[in-house]
């Protein structure tokens, strides 16, 4: 698992799972939602995007969660390697609901191979 932390979100890579013809990555999200000063705020989510190099179809097919917590699922093909090392995972896209003080997400996590 890798982590970055955004604003006051904590954005992790929990699992990648590898298929014979695409790779399944999981994204989650977790927020202090007792933290936020209104009900739009408190249950938000990330209307990101997965780039990885212009080789791989990145789609986000969908997500779900609760209050202070959400998950989104990216399908990606063709299949990453085994070897993850030396990719990086662009995550992009605005926060949900969009504000005034909103702006883009974006950070990059990067796989480490132990």
């Amino acid at each position: 698992m890798k982590s970055v932390e955004w604003e006051d979100a904590i954005f992790s890579v929990t699992f990648i799972r590898q298929y014979e013809n695409a790779s399944e990555l999981s994204l989650h999200v977790d927020y202090d939602a007792t933290a936020s000063s209104t009900e739009e705020d408190m249950h938000r989510h990330y209307a990101l995007e997965l780039s990885i190099t212009p080789e791989y179809d990145c789609r986000n097919i969908g997500g779900s969660g609760s209050e202070g917590h959400m998950t989104n699922t990216y399908i990606i093909s063709p299949p990453l390697p085994d070897d993850l090392s030396g990719l990086a995972f662009e995550f992009k896209g605005p926060r949900i609901p969009i504000t005034a003080k909103s702006e883009m997400v974006e950070f990059v996590i990067r796989p480490e191979m132990n």
